[in-house]
Protein backbone atom coordinates (compact mmCIF):
# COMPACT_ATOMS: atom_id res chain seq x y z
CA UNK A 1 0.00 0.00 0.00
CA UNK A 2 1.41 3.20 -0.75
CA UNK A 3 2.14 5.88 1.61
CA UNK A 4 -0.52 8.51 0.28
CA UNK A 5 -3.27 7.34 -1.93
CA UNK A 6 -5.96 9.79 -3.84
CA UNK A 7 -8.96 7.81 -5.21
CA UNK A 8 -11.63 9.06 -7.75
CA UNK A 9 -11.53 12.88 -6.56
CA UNK A 10 -14.35 14.25 -8.07
CA UNK A 11 -15.52 18.32 -7.77
CA UNK A 12 -18.08 20.23 -9.66
CA UNK A 13 -19.54 24.04 -8.83
CA UNK A 14 -22.57 24.68 -9.99
CA UNK A 15 -22.77 23.06 -13.21
CA UNK A 16 -19.50 23.13 -14.15
CA UNK A 17 -17.46 19.98 -13.60
CA UNK A 18 -13.66 21.02 -12.28
CA UNK A 19 -12.34 17.59 -11.40
CA UNK A 20 -13.78 14.18 -13.55
CA UNK A 21 -11.98 11.68 -11.37
CA UNK A 22 -8.16 11.46 -9.85
CA UNK A 23 -6.60 9.17 -8.78
CA UNK A 24 -2.92 8.98 -8.52
CA UNK A 25 -0.23 7.49 -5.17
CA UNK A 26 2.95 8.65 -3.81
CA UNK A 27 5.40 6.13 -1.64
CA UNK A 28 6.63 8.29 2.21
CA UNK A 29 9.47 10.65 0.73
CA UNK A 30 8.82 11.42 -2.67
CA UNK A 31 8.16 14.21 -4.94
CA UNK A 32 5.03 15.02 -7.07
CA UNK A 33 4.45 18.03 -9.20
CA UNK A 34 1.74 18.53 -10.89
CA UNK A 35 1.39 20.62 -14.25
CA UNK A 36 -0.86 22.19 -16.27
CA UNK A 37 -2.91 24.81 -18.35
CA UNK A 38 -5.10 27.71 -15.81
CA UNK A 39 -8.23 26.65 -15.22
CA UNK A 40 -7.30 22.23 -15.73
CA UNK A 41 -8.35 21.85 -11.86
CA UNK A 42 -4.84 21.26 -9.88
CA UNK A 43 -5.32 24.13 -7.39
CA UNK A 44 -9.30 22.62 -6.65
CA UNK A 45 -7.49 19.46 -6.45
CA UNK A 46 -4.75 20.40 -3.99
CA UNK A 47 -7.62 22.30 -2.18
CA UNK A 48 -9.60 18.79 -2.11
CA UNK A 49 -6.58 17.13 -0.55
CA UNK A 50 -6.20 19.63 2.29
CA UNK A 51 -9.78 19.69 3.32
CA UNK A 52 -10.42 23.48 2.02
CA UNK A 53 -12.82 22.05 -0.32
CA UNK A 54 -15.18 19.41 0.32
CA UNK A 55 -15.12 17.22 -3.10
CA UNK A 56 -18.28 15.04 -4.45
CA UNK A 57 -16.82 11.69 -4.39
CA UNK A 58 -13.64 10.32 -3.66
CA UNK A 59 -11.22 8.89 -0.84
CA UNK A 60 -8.04 10.04 1.02
CA UNK A 61 -5.43 7.19 3.03
CA UNK A 62 -2.41 9.16 4.39
CA UNK A 63 -0.36 6.03 5.96
CA UNK A 64 -3.22 3.29 5.58
CA UNK A 65 -5.93 5.21 7.31
CA UNK A 66 -8.32 6.96 5.70
CA UNK A 67 -8.70 10.70 6.24
CA UNK A 68 -11.70 11.21 4.00
CA UNK A 69 -14.12 8.87 1.96
CA UNK A 70 -17.04 10.30 0.52
CA UNK A 71 -19.04 7.18 1.04
CA UNK A 72 -18.59 7.03 4.61
CA UNK A 73 -20.91 9.88 6.93
CA UNK A 74 -18.19 12.22 7.65
CA UNK A 75 -20.88 14.99 7.82
CA UNK A 76 -21.57 13.06 11.60
CA UNK A 77 -17.53 13.84 12.51
CA UNK A 78 -17.08 16.05 15.36
CA UNK A 79 -14.94 19.43 14.33
CA UNK A 80 -12.47 18.08 16.49
CA UNK A 81 -11.55 14.89 14.17
CA UNK A 82 -12.00 16.57 11.20
CA UNK A 83 -8.86 19.02 12.49
CA UNK A 84 -7.10 16.11 13.52
CA UNK A 85 -7.35 14.65 10.11
CA UNK A 86 -6.73 17.55 8.29
CA UNK A 87 -3.30 17.84 10.25
CA UNK A 88 -1.78 15.03 7.88
CA UNK A 89 -1.20 17.67 5.31
CA UNK A 90 0.26 21.02 5.49
CA UNK A 91 -0.42 23.55 2.42
CA UNK A 92 2.05 26.79 1.20
CA UNK A 93 -0.56 29.14 -0.32
CA UNK A 94 1.12 30.95 -3.89
CA UNK A 95 -0.24 34.41 -1.96
CA UNK A 96 1.29 33.46 1.60
CA UNK A 97 -1.67 34.04 3.33
CA UNK A 98 -0.22 35.37 6.64
CA UNK A 99 -1.90 36.99 9.28
CA UNK A 100 -0.82 40.58 9.12
CA UNK A 101 -1.53 41.46 13.02
CA UNK A 102 0.87 38.64 13.69
CA UNK A 103 4.98 38.47 13.64
CA UNK A 104 6.61 35.87 11.82
CA UNK A 105 7.65 34.05 14.46
CA UNK A 106 3.38 34.65 15.50
CA UNK A 107 2.11 33.02 12.53
CA UNK A 108 4.30 30.03 13.36
CA UNK A 109 3.50 30.06 16.66
CA UNK A 110 -0.56 30.54 16.55
CA UNK A 111 -2.01 27.25 15.37
CA UNK A 112 0.36 25.35 17.75
CA UNK A 113 -0.75 26.85 20.50
CA UNK A 114 -3.92 26.83 19.63
CA UNK A 115 -3.80 23.47 19.04
CA UNK A 116 -1.69 22.87 22.65
CA UNK A 117 -4.05 24.85 24.60
CA UNK A 118 -7.02 22.49 23.53
CA UNK A 119 -5.16 19.89 23.90
CA UNK A 120 -4.26 20.83 27.75
CA UNK A 121 -7.92 21.86 28.45
CA UNK A 122 -9.22 18.14 26.89
CA UNK A 123 -6.45 16.71 29.41
CA UNK A 124 -7.22 19.29 32.20
CA UNK A 125 -4.10 20.45 32.77
CA UNK A 126 -4.66 23.94 31.62
CA UNK A 127 -4.60 25.49 34.82
CA UNK A 128 -1.56 23.91 35.86
CA UNK A 129 1.07 27.04 34.80
CA UNK A 130 4.00 24.83 35.07
CA UNK A 131 2.52 22.45 32.34
CA UNK A 132 0.86 25.48 29.90
CA UNK A 133 4.48 27.55 30.37
CA UNK A 134 6.56 24.56 29.38
CA UNK A 135 4.41 23.59 26.56
CA UNK A 136 4.47 27.31 25.50
CA UNK A 137 8.39 27.17 25.65
CA UNK A 138 8.78 24.18 23.66
CA UNK A 139 6.26 25.62 20.66
CA UNK A 140 8.46 28.56 21.17
CA UNK A 141 11.51 26.92 20.55
CA UNK A 142 10.30 25.27 17.93
CA UNK A 143 9.65 27.93 16.04
CA UNK A 144 12.75 29.53 16.24
CA UNK A 145 14.38 26.58 15.20
CA UNK A 146 12.20 26.69 12.04
CA UNK A 147 12.70 30.26 11.33
CA UNK A 148 16.86 29.49 11.68
CA UNK A 149 16.86 26.84 9.09
CA UNK A 150 15.02 29.04 6.72
CA UNK A 151 17.20 32.19 7.50
CA UNK A 152 14.94 34.08 8.98
CA UNK A 153 15.86 34.18 12.10
CA UNK A 154 16.65 37.81 12.08
CA UNK A 155 13.30 38.30 10.47
CA UNK A 156 11.13 36.89 14.02
CA UNK A 157 9.78 39.88 15.20
CA UNK A 158 9.08 41.75 12.18
CA UNK A 159 5.74 41.65 10.43
CA UNK A 160 4.62 40.71 6.99
CA UNK A 161 4.59 44.64 5.46
CA UNK A 162 8.09 44.49 6.41
CA UNK A 163 9.10 41.63 4.82
CA UNK A 164 9.96 40.87 0.70
CA UNK A 165 7.96 38.16 -1.29
CA UNK A 166 10.61 36.05 -0.56
CA UNK A 167 10.96 36.22 2.96
CA UNK A 168 7.24 36.13 3.44
CA UNK A 169 6.66 33.08 1.43
CA UNK A 170 9.46 31.33 3.64
CA UNK A 171 7.78 32.12 6.65
CA UNK A 172 4.47 30.92 5.02
CA UNK A 173 6.81 27.52 4.34
CA UNK A 174 7.81 27.64 8.04
CA UNK A 175 4.77 27.98 9.22
CA UNK A 176 3.52 24.79 7.32
CA UNK A 177 6.15 22.96 9.02
CA UNK A 178 5.30 24.21 12.48
CA UNK A 179 2.47 21.00 12.88
CA UNK A 180 4.79 18.78 11.03
CA UNK A 181 2.38 17.63 8.39
CA UNK A 182 2.95 14.07 6.93
CA UNK A 183 2.21 15.34 3.50
CA UNK A 184 3.59 19.27 2.56
CA UNK A 185 1.76 20.94 -0.56
CA UNK A 186 2.62 23.49 -2.33
CA UNK A 187 0.31 26.02 -4.69
CA UNK A 188 1.78 27.76 -6.98
CA UNK A 189 4.92 29.05 -4.32
CA UNK A 190 6.27 31.16 -6.83
CA UNK A 191 4.02 32.70 -8.95
CA UNK A 192 3.59 35.88 -7.02
CA UNK A 193 8.03 35.99 -6.76
CA UNK A 194 10.34 38.08 -9.29
CA UNK A 195 12.99 35.81 -10.67
CA UNK A 196 15.57 36.32 -8.22
CA UNK A 197 13.24 35.73 -5.15
CA UNK A 198 12.16 32.61 -7.33
CA UNK A 199 15.29 31.31 -6.24
CA UNK A 200 15.33 31.67 -2.81
CA UNK A 201 12.15 29.98 -2.49
CA UNK A 202 12.83 26.93 -4.72
CA UNK A 203 16.29 26.36 -3.15
CA UNK A 204 14.34 26.36 0.20
CA UNK A 205 12.03 23.75 -1.09
CA UNK A 206 14.59 21.39 -2.63
CA UNK A 207 15.98 21.01 0.93
CA UNK A 208 13.03 19.70 2.00
CA UNK A 209 13.28 17.16 -0.86
CA UNK A 210 16.68 16.27 0.69
CA UNK A 211 14.87 15.84 4.45
CA UNK A 212 12.70 12.76 2.55
CA UNK A 213 9.68 14.41 2.77
CA UNK A 214 6.37 13.64 1.18
CA UNK A 215 5.52 16.72 -1.03
CA UNK A 216 2.81 17.73 -3.36
CA UNK A 217 3.95 20.90 -5.44
CA UNK A 218 1.22 22.39 -8.31
CA UNK A 219 4.12 25.01 -10.25
CA UNK A 220 4.59 26.45 -13.48
CA UNK A 221 8.23 26.02 -13.21
CA UNK A 222 8.89 23.23 -15.39
CA UNK A 223 12.71 22.82 -15.08
CA UNK A 224 12.36 22.75 -11.40
CA UNK A 225 9.82 20.23 -12.11
CA UNK A 226 11.65 18.46 -13.56
CA UNK A 227 14.46 18.11 -10.92
CA UNK A 228 13.12 17.91 -8.01
CA UNK A 229 10.25 15.32 -8.75
CA UNK A 230 9.86 11.68 -8.28
CA UNK A 231 6.52 12.06 -10.54
CA UNK A 232 4.68 14.39 -12.42
CA UNK A 233 0.91 15.03 -13.62
CA UNK A 234 0.09 16.70 -15.90
CA UNK A 235 -3.65 17.67 -15.91
CA UNK A 236 -6.11 18.93 -18.46
CA UNK A 237 -9.64 19.82 -18.76
CA UNK A 238 -9.97 18.13 -15.03
CA UNK A 239 -8.22 14.50 -15.76
CA UNK A 240 -5.43 13.07 -15.16
CA UNK A 241 -3.88 13.26 -18.69
CA UNK A 242 -0.76 12.22 -18.37
CA UNK A 243 1.70 10.57 -15.29
CA UNK A 244 4.92 8.99 -15.25
CA UNK A 245 7.99 9.81 -13.93
CA UNK A 246 10.20 13.68 -14.82
CA UNK A 247 11.96 11.36 -18.05
CA UNK A 248 8.71 10.03 -19.08
CA UNK A 249 6.38 13.56 -19.44
CA UNK A 250 9.19 15.36 -20.38
CA UNK A 251 11.47 13.41 -21.74
CA UNK A 252 8.90 11.93 -24.07
CA UNK A 253 5.48 12.39 -23.53
CA UNK A 254 2.90 9.82 -24.87
CA UNK A 255 -0.55 12.63 -24.97
CA UNK A 256 -0.96 15.82 -27.83
CA UNK A 257 -2.19 17.51 -24.90
CA UNK A 258 1.12 17.29 -23.04
CA UNK A 259 3.02 17.49 -26.25
CA UNK A 260 1.63 21.24 -26.72
CA UNK A 261 1.39 22.13 -23.51
CA UNK A 262 5.36 21.93 -23.02
CA UNK A 263 6.14 22.96 -26.44
CA UNK A 264 3.88 26.46 -25.92
CA UNK A 265 5.94 26.89 -22.13
CA UNK A 266 9.15 26.53 -23.99
CA UNK A 267 8.06 29.37 -26.07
Amino acid sequence: MAFLEVKNIKKSFANTEVLKGIDFSLEKGQVLSIIGSSGSGKTTLLRCINFLEKPDDGEIAVGGETVMDKQAREDQLSEQELRRRRLHFGLVFQSFNLFPQYTAKGNLTLAAELQAKERLKAQRLHKNRDVVEAEMKEISDRADAILSRMELSDKAGQYPCQLSGGQCQRVAIARALMLDPEVLCFDEPTSALDPELTEEVLRVIRSLRDENRTMIIVTHEMEFARNVSDKVIFMADGVIEEQGTPDEVFGNPQSEKTRQFLAHDKK
